[in-house]
């Protein structure tokens, strides 16, 4: 990953010191809306080489400053020269569900880590204000890690809050209760869990989160042109053309839902 100036970058060199042909930096900028519900004002910026880190940057981002500005809708815009651009406009999940329909950007989205809700901050805050300090003559190599893990619908990014390291003798006390304040805080939406990792000193307090409509809906259409994809693979050119007609259509709806043409002056989607 590159945030700095491309130009500010050396240049690329064989080992004979001989010139290579540059890779086009792909540019990611996250912006708020204008009055018009089209790209505004840039709130972040960054340059990468491969799509799967462009995308982990705008899904992070595009949370982040939905959560900074207070907003549902931003947006996120990919540019690798003037002729090769895209842009998404959406909430932080409509927009990472479009991008993990591309091959390319699907990697970054699954790699990519949100912030938990406010409840899981405050469970773990309420049993670990007070640390605990291992027994003496405990090794620190002995002692469990806890980890609250809160998980979406894929393909939209989950997130990992360390709660801390706990003694043997309190960790799956610890971890009990925490998953017991999540389930609590969030009003019973959300049953937490504690699982064990096979082979590590490790305990997860696993939970599922809720998602708003828009974004149940985005995870909907995502799942609809995975589908859509397979089946159209699947059918004969000449035999199935008059179906393979209709899926196109279809397809070609659900892929415009939340990216942008900047060549259509009436501002509808491509």
């Amino acid at each position: 990953m590159d945030i700095t100036d491309p130009r500010s970058l050396p240049p690329a060199t064989t080992p004979d010191d001989s010139p290579t042909p540059p890779t086009a930096l792909i540019e990611v900028e996250i912006s708020t809306l204008d009055q018009h519900g089209d790209p505004g004002f840039v709130l972040t910026r960054g340059h990468f080489h491969s799509p799967s880190t462009a995308a982990r940057f705008a899904v992070s981002q595009a949370e982040a400053v939905a959560d900074l500005r207070q907003v549902d809708t931003v947006a996120a815009t990919f540019t690798r020269t003037v002729d090769d651009s895209l842009c998404f406009i959406g909430t932080p999940g409509e927009i990472a569900c479009a991008l993990a329909s591309m091959s390319a950007y699907a990697p970054g989205v699954r790699s990519a880590e949100l912030p938990p809700p406010g409840y899981v901050m405050a469970a773990i805050r309420v049993w670990t204000a007070t640390p605990i300090e291992p027994l003496p003559g405990v090794d620190p190599a002995d002692l469990i890690d806890v980890t609250v893990r809160s998980t979406r619908p894929d393909p939209l990014p989950n997130s990992t809050t360390m709660a801390g390291d706990f003694p043997a003798h309190s960790a799956h006390i610890f971890a009990g209760a925490i998953a017991r304040e999540i389930t609590m805080r969030s009003g019973g939406h959300s049953e937490a869990t504690v699982k064990t990792v096979p082979g590590q000193r490790r305990l997860v307090v696993e939970h599922p989160m809720e998602v708003y409509d828009t974004d149940a809906a985005a995870v909907a259409r995502y799942t609809r042109i995975t589908q859509l994809r397979a089946n159209i693979a699947a059918l004969d050119p000449v035999a199935d053309a008059e179906c393979a007609v209709g899926l196109t259509a279809e397809l070609h709806v659900l892929e415009s839902h939340t990216r942008r043409s900047f060549d259509d002056e009436s501002g509808a989607v491509a």
